[in-house]
């Protein structure tokens, strides 16, 4: 069931009453500016938004080998212009607009907007059956695409026998480029992205790299690879542990030795009740216990409102909820926190350190930790005006249209989610990080860093993908092992993987918040086309009788306060097991499919990732994937006792509010105890109102990751929780008053005997729904 659904049924039990609070929704915060759509839309509207293309040579027919039902003719398409929709219907506009005209396909590089000229082009690659790489390009030079006319830079590969290239064949520019586009406007078209770039190196060459749809609204620009910088989010923090390996390798810092010796006091981490400290690799393996607490925190958008690196660490730390070591659950806190310690033991502020050590030396010079906020003595340089210039838009897809929204400052946790760059950078990056930390002249690390980035660190369970010094591992199609970087800045997704024994390494960003799956399926695709192939059907695995069906909460999530009660409502997840005895994962609409092994309690995808599931006394507890796991929900914290109850208070109000009106009181007299009982009871009924009201309005309004970030703590939500709190307290009163309305005075009649049920049961529901609610967090309105 996805949050949407579960809150909707929710919704359907407060309909009994507070009906007349709803009203209308409120406006939208920012109506969409004029350039972008108000509507879903064709994509071939968004060429309106491209800068005009410049002149290009013109295209050449693709070789006869091109990727049958790969993108058809008109790929590659002008930056901005996407196939249209097949049976989409035309939005309205003011004029009929006509679908771009299909070009033959060719391996050129996309038309940008305004893009550096390159300063020098990569050696020829080696032909396709030499195993050894070239040598990387200087740092200085400028990687760019292969020339959109003359011959390929490489011939293309001779196909094996099974339809797949071997490990030591390259893939063709031509070939890849075609696959790739075929992708990623399918997924702009099917999932509203405004913008997309990808970039894939091999051999230590640029393969290709392109930049699709729009990069920013106003005023249009078309995505360019080499110039538009996108955010990062968590894929900030590869540069983090970069720095902090080379200080390890330079003995500055220990990975088994406490974060605390490396911090001042105000910086350090409370024990809170653990014995074990925090030591430097669980922070790499993300193994530091901590809660995930983002809303009001992560991001800000009011440029005031930044906070620097130190007091970031200070002021948002979050608690410790479980003991160091056991559990890997990605934490921003805890890679920022590496970065404050690399910081202090490198005697350089965070963003000058990552200039001097790694940005410099490789010459990605389109890449950033400093934001555009103004200059401030408290804070790091502010990015340079070139730089600011080239930001990218951030994109929500609304059912008003694509909305551009403002830039979200993460300069609180910068380490671990402040980064900008260029797809152009990051496959210098990625190349330097193939090649055991060298490019062209510069040599970005040592041999012990370059083990250490690929070595094993953390698994969630023998025999699963776990964490390597800071990357993620995974295994991918064909069991060939990637090692990757993902990364969420609200509206930005980003997903750097290298596949070390293809050489390969890909880069992909889209700028919307619909860009998630784009982005995580696409190295995976890219891997599975040209060198594994369909999966092929395992062995049979033995069935069991253990019960992994039901609802599970993620782990990744706060855990207390009205942000636990929010995750609680949207973060669920549910597995179910098919005809076929798979286990299918639903998450948000989304499905995922996972097959049993041969192995208890072990299931794996079609693209290769695992799921695990212990068990205790027949029954799943919990479902660990390599990079999170889930918690299995029941009893009081299951969507069904949440809703069974609220409707059951709904209910109870309401037939509370009716007997005010249909009561015979002719021959009735209330003793003084059951006038107090009753006038308790008709407040907190008021007060059950005005929370099941305030808690529609919050539900009616936008929900989006960014919409809760930004206004948080939300006033409605905020405002259910204060009055359920003060008709939980009258639910108190009312049972303490319970006695004295049971006993009956003399000369006195009182209430008769069904009144006294019926007032009892109405204490016991309005005291059980104050539980469930208390359990869910719900009524923490000061700990938001």
């Amino acid at each position: 069931m996805g949050p949407r659904l579960r809150i909707g049924l929710l919704i359907a039990a407060f309909a009994l009453v507070g009906a007349d609070a709803w009203g209308q929704s409120a406006k939208p915060s920012g109506a969409a500016i004029d350039a972008m759509p108000k509507h879903p839309i064709p994509y071939q509207e968004l060429k309106r938004l491209t800068a005009k293309p410049r002149p290009r040579p013109k295209p050449k027919p693709a070789p006869a080998t091109a990727l049958a039902g790969a993108a058809q003719p008109g790929a590659p398409q002008p930056v901005g212009a996407a196939p249209p929709l097949v049976g989409a219907k035309p939005a309205p506009s003011a004029g009929p607009i006509k679908p771009p005209v299909p070009k033959p396909p060719t391996p050129a590089a996309p038309t940008v907007a305004k893009p550096a000229p390159p300063i020098a082009k990569p050696p020829a690659p080696p032909p396709a059956k030499a195993p050894a790489p070239p040598t990387p390009p200087h740092p200085a030079a400028k990687l760019v695409p292969p020339p959109p006319t003359g011959p390929p830079p490489s011939p293309l590969p001779t196909v094996a026998q099974s339809g797949r290239l071997a490990a030591s064949q390259a893939v063709g520019a031509a070939e890849l480029q075609a696959f790739v586009d075929g992708q990623v406007w399918r997924a702009m078209s099917a999932d509203h992205i405004a913008g997309a770039a990808v970039a894939v190196v091999q051999n230590g060459q640029l393969v290709m790299e392109k930049g699709y749809g729009v990069a920013a609204a106003a005023p249009a620009r078309g995505m360019d690879p080499r110039a538009t910088l996108v955010r990062l989010g968590s894929a900030s923090q590869l540069f983090t542990w970069i720095a902090v390996l080379k200080a390890v390798e330079d003995g500055r810092l220990n990975l088994d030795a406490p974060v605390n010796s490396y911090l001042p006091d105000e910086l350090k981490i409370p024990d809170e009740g653990f014995d074990r400290p925090v030591l430097l690799r669980h922070l790499m393996s993300h193994t530091a216990g901590f809660e995930d607490r983002a809303l009001g925190r992560r991001y800000v958008r009011n440029a005031e409102a930044v906070r620097s690196l130190d007091e970031g660490l200070q002021h948002l730390r979050p608690r410790r909820v479980r003991a160091a070591g056991l559990l890997s659950i990605p934490s921003d806190y805890g890679a920022a926190l590496a970065g404050g310690a690399v910081a202090k033991a490198e005697n350089q502020p965070f963003d000058q350190l990552i200039e001097n050590q790694i940005l410099k030396p490789l010459a990605l010079s389109h890449t950033s930790f400093r934001e555009p906020y103004p200059a401030s003595s408290g804070l790091p340089d502010p990015l340079g005006k070139s730089l600011a210039d080239g930001l990218g838009d951030g994109f929500l897809w609304t059912s008003r249209g694509l909305e551009p929204q403002p830039f979200a400052f993460g300069q609180s946790l910068a380490p671990a989610i402040a980064a900008s760059t260029t797809a152009d950078d990051m496959a210098r990056l990625m190349i330097a990080l193939l090649n055991n930390g060298k490019l062209g002249e510069a040599t970005l690390y040592g041999p012990k860093t370059a083990t250490l980035l690929r070595a094993p660190l953390q698994h969630p369970a023998p025999g699963m993908d776990g964490w390597a010094h800071g990357l993620a591992m995974q295994t991918f199609p064909g069991g060939l092992q990637a090692l990757s970087q993902a990364g969420s800045a609200l509206t930005f997704h980003s997903n750097l993987t290298l596949i070390p024994s293809l050489n390969m390494g890909v880069f992909v960003v889209a700028n919307t918040d619909t860009g998630g799956d784009l982005v995580g399926a696409l190295p995976s695709a890219v891997v599975q086309r040209f060198y594994a192939g369909p999966p092929a059907p395992g062995p049979a695995a033995p069935g069991d009788d253990v019960d992994r069906t039901g609802a599970y909460l993620s782990a990744q999530r706060a855990y207390h306060g009205l942000e636990a009660f929010v995750a609680r409502l949207t973060r669920q997840s549910t597995l179910t097991v098919d005809s076929g005895g798979d286990l299918v994962l639903s998450n948000g609409g989304r499905q995922e499919v996972y097959a049993p092994t041969v192995v208890a309690d072990r299931y794996r995808s079609s693209d290769g990732g695992a799921l695990y599931t212990p068990t205790a006394g027949g029954r799943a507890r919990a479902y660990v994937l390599s990079g999170g796991a889930a918690e299995r929900v029941g009893g009081v914290h299951s969507d069904a006792t949440l809703i069974f109850w609220a409707a059951a208070a709904a209910f109870t109000v309401f037939a509370s509010f009716a007997g005010l009106f249909i009561r015979d009181r002719v021959d009735v007299r209330e003793t003084r105890s059951q006038t107090a009982a009753n006038v308790l009871q008709i407040v907190g009924c008021i007060a059950w109102c005005a929370a099941f009201g305030a808690f529609g309005l919050f539900v009616r309004g936008d929900l989006s990751a960014a919409k809760l970030m930004f206004d948080w703590p939300n006033r409605w939500l905020v405002a259910a929780s204060w009055s359920a709190l003060i008709a939980g307290a009258l639910a108190l009163a009312m049972a303490v008053q319970l006695p004295g309305a049971w006993r009956e005075e003399r000369r006195i009649h009182g209430w008769s005997v069904w009144r006294k049920l019926r007032h009892t049961a109405a204490v016991g529901v309005f005291l059980v729904f104050t539980a469930v609610l208390a359990a869910w967090g719900a009524l923490e309105p000061w700990s938001s």
